[in-house]
């Protein structure tokens, strides 16, 4: 089951991504579908996260490292990787809980703005590279 949640930490980020992906191709018209589709994006990101940070609490020093090749030029290759430990999964559960708290306040905050839409996928968009 660790092995499992290690390997598919990229969903994380990927629940965002793809709200904002979806909401860019919906019309300007449908503004409370952008703004819900922004918000289960995170809400599926603090619920991985919070299923991460609940799995390193259940062993003594808990660390994981995960490495795969990204590119690969000649005979070199360029890994990248992420590190699961308490403290990285306890930033995962902050990161995406304050997000989405900022996600719901600016439901209220850009109501009368025209480009309500396109703000809910830029803000995905930055969920994104924050976590």
């Amino acid at each position: 089951m660790t092995r499992g949640i290690v390997t598919n930490l990229w969903l994380i980020p990927a629940a965002p991504l793809a709200a904002s992906l979806i909401i860019l191709s919906l019309a300007y018209s449908r503004r409370s579908a952008g703004a819900m589709l922004a918000i289960i994006g995170q809400v599926v990101a603090l619920a991985l996260s919070i299923l991460a940070f609940s799995l390193t609490l259940q062993t003594p020093s808990f660390r994981v490292v995960h490495n795969f090749t990204w590119f690969t030029f000649g005979e070199n290759a360029l890994r990248i990787g992420w590190v699961l430990d308490p403290l990285a999964a306890a930033m995962l559960v902050m990161i995406t809980l304050v997000g989405l708290c900022i996600f719901i306040f600016s439901i209220g905050y850009m109501a009368d703005d025209k480009n309500f839409t396109r703000f809910f996928a830029y803000l995905s968009f930055f969920s994104v590279a924050v976590v």
